[in-house]
């Protein structure tokens, strides 16, 4: 099982941790829920959940990597995958379909939105 915390930048500049993605690729299951992050940021300063994950209770399940996350997967065949272009290459070993190109990392990593 793999995990990773999403985190966001409210406008006055702090971080909140609000979203972690658990993804067990050999068993093609992929989870998301909010933090207690999303929570103290909705009221300290007005964050709003994501428009594919509405609700802050909710554990949403896939058999897919959820498109939020796909879209931030560098394409193995790409030309520039695994030259160390990217800011690490944990992300990439969220898909089914990616090789593990790196040491696999000892903490979750940490996204922006």
């Amino acid at each position: 099982m793999k995990s990773l915390f999403l985190a966001w930048q409210a406008p006055n500049r702090a971080w909140f941790p609000v979203g972690r993605l658990d993804a067990d690729v050999a068993q093609q299951h992929y989870h998301f829920g909010y933090t207690k992050g999303a929570l103290q940021a909705e009221h300290a300063v007005g964050f709003r959940p994501l428009p594919a994950f509405l609700d802050f209770e909710r554990t949403y399940e896939s058999s897919e990597l959820f498109p939020l996350f796909q879209n931030r997967v560098i394409d193995s065949s790409r030309k520039d995958f695994g030259e160390g272009k990217t800011r690490n290459g944990n992300l990439r070993t969220l898909s089914r379909h990616r090789q593990l190109t790196r040491p696999r990392p000892q903490r979750p990593e940490l996204v922006r939105i």
